[in-house]
């Protein structure tokens, strides 16, 4: 009887292997429709303060008209800094998501990142997502680490970018008088080749 049971136990489990392998399977393909990427990384070292950002800018192509832009990165701004970081795009690309979750010591729902867009038609720099940053220079955030994703489209769907610019910037101080933030930048130019075979 034991051997019975024994081999009822492992023809079933044979059964289910055999059901899990066959057919077709949804697996996610790792990088299937990365096209480029490029890796930036930044120190606020001009101003003397421990904020930094580094991380990845990925290029997505679902065919061969279309593009998507993610950007995962790692923050860390200094209990001093009120500078904070920021990341800026130009007019070709829309922002269509972000995820922030600077400082990563809170438990709830930080408010301390921020979407700002120009008003002014002409300006090349036109958007740009603040993490830390009090303009007035009076706050300092209190610091700590986060994880910052930002995702970007093309601004307009008849029209494709041949590149991706972003310029990234941290620190802050005072000079003469007024407070500057962005002390310290590092800019990302990533030109975008779409191919047919997407």
């Amino acid at each position: 009887m034991r051997q019975f049971t024994a081999f009822v136990i492992v023809t079933a489990a044979v059964l289910m292997l055999g059901a899990c392998g066959s057919g077709e399977t949804d697996t996610p393909v790792v990088n299937e429709n990365l096209i480029q990427k490029d890796c930036f990384k930044i120190s606020a070292e001009s101003s003397g303060l421990d904020t930094c950002a580094s991380g990845t800018v990925f290029c997505e192509s679902g065919d061969s008209t279309s593009v998507h832009i993610k950007i995962a990165a790692q923050i860390e701004i200094d209990p001093d800094d009120w500078g904070g970081v920021s990341f800026s795009f130009t007019d070709g690309w829309e922002i269509t998501g972000a995820l922030c979750s600077y400082p990563d010591d809170q438990t709830a729902v930080s408010y301390q990142a921020a979407i700002w867009r120009t008003a002014d038609s002409d300006a090349e720099w036109d958007k740009m997502i603040e993490i830390g940053r009090d303009r007035l220079g009076n706050s300092p955030s209190d610091g700590g680490t986060g994880t910052v994703i930002i995702d970007l489209e093309p601004a307009s769907n008849d029209v494709q970018p041949d590149a991706f610019n972003m310029i990234v910037a941290v620190g802050c101080e005072e000079k003469d008088g007024f407070n500057a933030v962005g002390t310290d930048t590092v800019t990302v130019n990533m030109p975008i080749v779409l191919s047919n075979n997407n």
